[in-house]
């Protein structure tokens, strides 16, 4: 009888392959798994795990300091009555900051014409500086909550994740516990076409050791 070697063959074979949590720790490798994969996974489990302290230690911190911050410039606003419109305000806290800047442009072109049209000019530059303030104030809240440095720290914990899912991906599997423990491990950060790639070579792996 001839043997048939080829992926559909194997994929369709009864092998029993247990099951491996994700989280597996890093002293003991699971049954059939080989130990250097097992540490790759180790490694980007603790990766994860010092991205979420990360988190809930420095990055939300800080995120809520830039909220108190920003929470403490005081809005602006002013009359902005216009006779097509009738009684109303333009605030910094309604975000009337485009409609400011459109009417200012229509009453540079017609200031001349009336003291009307001098008068909306001057408050719609009034309240579009306010806004350019407040927005600049906002702006500067980030560094001064630390968020410069935090997403610094943030961009570096991140890279270690990526590169330690790249370790796994190019790991080539030597078993069938290797493939399913990599499947498992990457399955929500592959794509279709990358995680078929990688499953097509590590069965090349698996049935070609040492080639």
């Amino acid at each position: 009888m001839i043997m048939d070697t080829s992926r559909r063959a194997f994929l369709a074979a009864p092998i029993a392959i247990p099951l491996i949590a994700c989280s597996m720790p890093s002293s003991a490798a699971p049954v059939g798994v080989t130990p250097a994969l097992a540490q790759l996974v180790a490694t980007y489990i603790a990766t994860e795990a010092e991205y979420d302290r990360f988190c809930e230690e420095v990055h939300n911190p800080a995120i809520r300091r830039q909220d108190a911050m920003i929470a403490a410039i005081p809005h602006f606003e002013i009359d902005a009555t216009l006779a097509a419109d009738g009684s109303r305000m333009w605030s910094t806290r309604q975000g009337n900051g485009s409609e400011a800047r459109g009417i200012a442009r229509l009453a540079r072109r017609y200031q001349n014409e009336s003291p009307e049209w001098q008068d909306k000019l001057r408050r719609a530059r009034t309240f579009t500086a306010a806004d350019l303030r407040r927005k600049r104030a906002i702006d500067r809240t980030h560094k001064a909550a630390g968020l410069d440095v935090v997403g610094v720290q943030e961009a570096e914990i991140c890279n270690r994740i990526d590169s330690a899912r790249d370790c796994i991906r190019d790991f080539p599997a030597r078993t069938a516990a290797d493939l399913r423990t990599k499947l498992e491990t990457l399955d929500e950060w592959l794509t279709h076409a990358e995680m078929k790639d990688m499953t097509l070579s590590d069965l090349d792996s698996i049935q070609s050791p040492g080639t």
